[in-house]
């Protein structure tokens, strides 16, 4: 038995950017994606997500207002050695 697994995530709330426009777009479609993360040591691990964005910002005194999005992990990760 596997437990149901997720990725949090706190972005910028800057909808201008290419990777906020990827995720909403994904999470618009409430289909499935691939979520890829580059280690600084060059490895890489890919995800089989269906992804979740919330675009109400949140406000934080004296910060950069947020948006959280959820990557609900529909498998194990795979893995690349740099």
């Amino acid at each position: 038995v596997v437990a149901a697994s997720s990725i949090d995530l706190t972005l910028g709330d800057d909808p201008t950017l290419p990777g906020y426009l990827a995720l909403r777009a994904a999470s618009d479609s409430r289909g499935t994606a691939a979520f890829r993360i580059v280690l600084p040591t060059g490895s890489i691990l890919l995800y089989n997500t269906r992804p979740f964005l919330n675009e109400t910002p949140s406000t934080t005194k004296n910060e950069l207002m947020v948006v959280n999005a959820k990557l609900n992990l529909l498998g194990k990760v795979t893995r690349y050695a740099s």
